[in-house]
């Protein structure tokens, strides 16, 4: 019954799914994104229990989520021998795309698949990614590395459209 459900009993849940097998990867647990997930779920579904008011209050709440920051694995760069890898097997237009978020500095691919060639200063050597961006400060428009200009205009003599 809803009205017997404690904070504690929701600990009890959180800390029993945290320790369950995961399906995806054989031999790891839940990870505790996913059992955050599950807690946001359960908040919600009594949130809506207590706006009904079928129950007083939302016991979920008073419960912690796991912290999500430690169980992310750390950030590692491409060595030179896997970014070339990488570019021999991509498709053309990939392979310009690649090179031209990593010389701007790993742009979203969204912010760098969606550039036009009018967002590009062929005799200033920048790009303007425009005010659709992530952060306000991508923005700001970019330096081309010799990399991606020779890139970027060696695919518009190529293609001749409208977007790189």
């Amino acid at each position: 019954m809803l009205t017997k459900i404690t904070p504690k009993m929701v600990e009890e849940y959180r800390d029993h799914r945290r320790q369950q097998p995961s399906i995806r990867y054989k031999g790891r647990t839940l990870k505790g994104a996913t059992v955050n997930r599950e807690l946001e779920c359960l908040t919600c579904v009594l949130d809506l229990a207590v706006h009904r008011q079928y129950i007083s209050e939302n016991p979920a709440r008073a419960v912690k989520h796991f912290n999500e920051l430690r169980e992310r694995p750390d950030k590692e760069m491409l060595t030179l021998d896997q970014e070339n890898r990488i570019l021999k097997a991509a498709a053309p237009h990939l392979r310009v795309g690649i090179i031209l978020l990593v010389q701007t500095g790993g742009r979203t691919y969204s912010e760098g698949f969606r550039l036009r060639w009018d967002q590009v200063d062929w005799e200033r050597r920048l790009i303007r990614f425009g005010s659709d961006v992530k952060t306000p400060g991508s923005s700001e428009p970019l330096p081309l590395t010799d990399l991606a200009y020779q890139v970027l205009l060696k695919w518009k003599e190529g293609l001749g459209s409208d977007s790189p």
